[in-house]
């Protein structure tokens, strides 16, 4: 790693020094915690999947592919942060950076096509089953994996691995760095955005239609359909919430990487600011977990059947307790 571009530790500037070689738990103890809860919550929803054949539907495979995205996150790409800001070694930063490269790619690529699946179901509902195919959600999942590991690994044709020197600049390497980052800012922040706004506007237009003109002709099926235009609705708003928090959570790293290595003429950042934007990179897998399972009605239903189940061993156990107590 040639200078401290590839550390993450540089991305809040000189102020990280004080940090950095040695275990700090006001700066290192509350990325472990938010890890500790990734793997817990995105664990949760692979499991309800796995264990419910009702939650096994297309649209959720999509959903449980994000979901190990971020869970990749808790178990590797922030626990790499954490031993790179300590350690301050190239074999450690260097795969760092590659992990959180790699997830923020899988991430906003997983969005995406969960948008085109939620534009899909509501503009053509009748041909939903034949468009989004079991075989083709998993060779896009395929693809959207296999993209963000090159997008990843393509780093490497520049950094070189055997350096120790972190602190060591390379003008030809920071060279490679800004273009990488400009074309990564624009191809999976800029463009995806771009996209997804359209693809809500026109979910927006396509519902607002479909409402208006059962309302106009009062059909046989009018309270039916209400209902799940109200659901639509809904879905339109949960996504729109997750891009949203996306681009409030990722765009602020891609730019702080521009700020570091152009340098203080491009922008300036407070310390603190540039440490809430090191970390909100890791709310989105967080944050994308609990909006699909606390807003989406089948997992609702799932955390639901679960729940009377585990109460029900639960008094069970207790009442044969109670009886052997009372026996002996």
């Amino acid at each position: 790693m040639e200078d401290q571009n590839f550390s993450d530790i540089d991305m809040m500037g000189n102020e990280t020094d004080e940090f950095a070689g040695v275990f700090d738990p006001t700066y290192h103890v509350p990325p472990l915690v938010f890890a500790l809860v990734i793997i817990g919550l995105n664990g949760w929803v692979l499991y309800l999947v796995k264990t419910r054949p009702n939650l096994q539907s297309n649209m959720n495979l999509l959903l449980c592919s994000l979901a190990l995205s971020d869970l990749l996150t808790g178990l590797i790409s922030i626990p790499l942060h954490v031993s790179c800001d300590i350690i301050r070694q190239t074999s450690i930063c260097v795969p760092s950076q590659l992990a959180l490269r790699f997830t923020s790619v899988s991430t906003v690529s997983h969005l995406l096509m969960i948008t085109v699946d939620r534009h899909i179901g509501i503009k053509h509902s009748l041909r939903y089953n034949a468009l989004v195919t079991k075989k083709r959600v998993l060779i896009t999942s395929v693809l959207i994996w296999s993209s963000s590991i090159f997008a990843s690994l393509i780093q490497l044709a520049w950094i070189d691995y055997n350096r120790d020197d972190l602190e060591e600049e390379n003008d030809d390497v920071m060279k490679h760095e800004i273009r990488y980052d400009v074309t990564s800012l624009v191809l999976y922040v800029v463009l995806p955005f771009i996209v997804m706004t359209t693809i809500y506007v026109d979910i927006f237009l396509e519902i607002l239609r479909q409402y208006r003109h059962i309302k106009q002709y009062s059909s046989p099926g009018w309270a039916e359909t209400k209902k799940r235009t109200h659901h639509e609705w809904k879905a339109v708003a949960i996504f729109s919430v997750m891009l949203l928090m996306f681009i409030i959570c990722w765009l602020p790293f891609f730019t702080v990487r521009l700020q570091h290595n152009l340098g203080s003429d491009f922008y300036y950042l407070p310390s603190v600011v540039e440490y809430v934007f090191l970390y909100l990179r890791f709310f989105t897998s967080v944050f994308n977990p609990c909006i699909y399972v606390f807003g989406k009605r089948d997992f609702r239903q799932a955390i639901s059947i679960s729940k009377q189940k585990f109460m029900t061993r639960l008094r069970s156990s207790s009442f044969h307790s109670s009886l052997k107590t009372t026996n002996v």
